[in-house]
């Protein structure tokens, strides 16, 4: 019994001490699985850290091959399209600074071929209407010849061809009208020698004698001589002129008609420039009378118009050929025109291209540089990550 009380007293504290051991066994146990799960941690970072190493080092090998394997841009040949560039872009600014040019000139040109057109078509006009005015004229001093039976007879007389006393005179415009007054039908005379006298023409017609000899005419100190004004362009007609006008005289404005009528001889007359007629006794008023009305007038004015036409004529012929050659220069401008037109247009088609070119290839080179600058910071950053792997590994 006493040996079972000190069993028993001696029971909790080896309890206790039981208890103990038991708690420390599984604290140890506990702290060996920790540290087999550290030590199994420990190993899978080992693990990880190489695998990563490995990959590392294999993308840097990686990126240095294709860093090796990068074409860089040839910067001499951009350089070389840069300044062909740079040169089309000058031919581009003289083609069209010529082409400007060659428009200021067609401009010029059109304008002057405007001018000369007008001035052909004004010169043809001219010449047309004075060709028109010529033959409307002569058709006139023509028909103051026709009648047939007159001119069967002319013909037959060698005639036909005569002139007539108002083609071969000439007077003062002032008094043309005055000497048609004085001569009437005497200004339609046909010019011939007397030997046509030998037959009397079937009608009415004045002969005038071609002589040149001259007689005493009577003269008057008071007045001038209607004669003395007058101009023939045939000196044979001077002794027929002289029979036709002696004792004819000019009755200027100044004059007092009473008077002057009063120191007239008998056979002599005053005329006025209105082709009224006045004598010692009579006084004949002009008007209207017929077709020699106007005759020399018209005659002077066809003797002018017969010069003029041959000026009017090379004048223009002139315009005609400075307008035909103007008109062949802008055809060969416009010729020139065009092609530098197309030069510009392949120039430009060029520069075009070039500019497409040049563009490609900075882009190109701005790719591959940011490609290069790209691949470094990959091999940088990825040996920076190797040193701090390994120096996790070493640690």
């Amino acid at each position: 019994a006493s040996n079972l009380a000190l069993l028993t007293q001696g029971l909790p504290d080896k309890e206790a001490r039981l208890k103990q051991a038991t708690d420390q066994a599984a604290s140890a146990q506990q702290a060996l699985i920790n540290t087999k799960q550290r030590i199994q941690i420990e190993q899978n970072n080992v693990q990880y850290v190489t695998q990563n190493l490995q990959e590392i080092k294999q993308r840097i090998t990686r990126y240095t091959q294709e860093l090796s394997a990068l074409v860089l841009p040839n910067m001499a040949e951009l350089e070389g399209h840069e300044h062909q560039l740079k040169m089309l872009q000058v031919q581009l600014e003289q083609q069209e600074n010529k082409i400007q040019q060659f428009s200021a000139q067609e401009a010029a040109l059109v304008m002057e071929l405007n001018s000369l057109r007008q001035a052909q078509t004004q010169a043809q006009r001219e010449f047309n209407q004075a060709e028109a005015e010529v033959r409307s004229l002569q058709k006139i001093q023509q028909s103051l010849n026709q009648e047939s039976k007159l001119s069967d007879w002319l013909e037959q007389k060698g005639l036909k061809s005569s002139a007539r006393l108002w083609q071969k005179i000439q007077i003062k415009q002032d008094w043309r009208v005055a000497l048609e007054a004085v001569l009437g039908a005497k200004l339609n005379a046909l010019i011939a020698e007397k030997s046509v006298l030998d037959q009397r023409p079937p009608s009415a017609l004045v002969i005038g004698l071609s002589d040149n000899a001259l007689e005493t005419a009577s003269t008057h100190s008071s007045f001038i001589s209607m004669l003395s004004i007058l101009d023939s362009k045939d000196q044979s007609l001077l002794g027929l002129l002289q029979d036709w006008l002696n004792g004819v005289y000019l009755l200027n404005n100044d004059l007092d008609i009473q008077q002057a009528l009063s120191r007239l001889q008998v056979g002599e007359c005053l005329v006025n420039q209105a082709g009224d007629i006045y004598t010692r006794h009579s006084v004949s008023y002009h008007g209207t009378q017929n077709a020699m009305q106007g005759v020399l007038e018209r005659q002077q004015h066809l003797e002018a118009l017969q010069q003029a036409l041959p000026d009017l004529q090379d004048a223009l012929h002139q315009v005609s050929q400075t307008l035909a050659t103007q008109e062949l220069a802008l055809q060969t401008l416009r010729t020139q025109h065009q092609a530098e037109n197309q030069s510009l247009r392949q120039i430009t088609s060029e520069m075009h291209s070039s500019q497409l070119h040049l563009s490609r290839m900075k882009q190109g080179h701005e790719n591959t540089r940011l490609r290069e600058n790209s691949i470094k910071n990959e091999i940088q950053n990825a040996t920076n990550k190797q040193a701090t792997l390994e120096a996790d590994v070493t640690s």
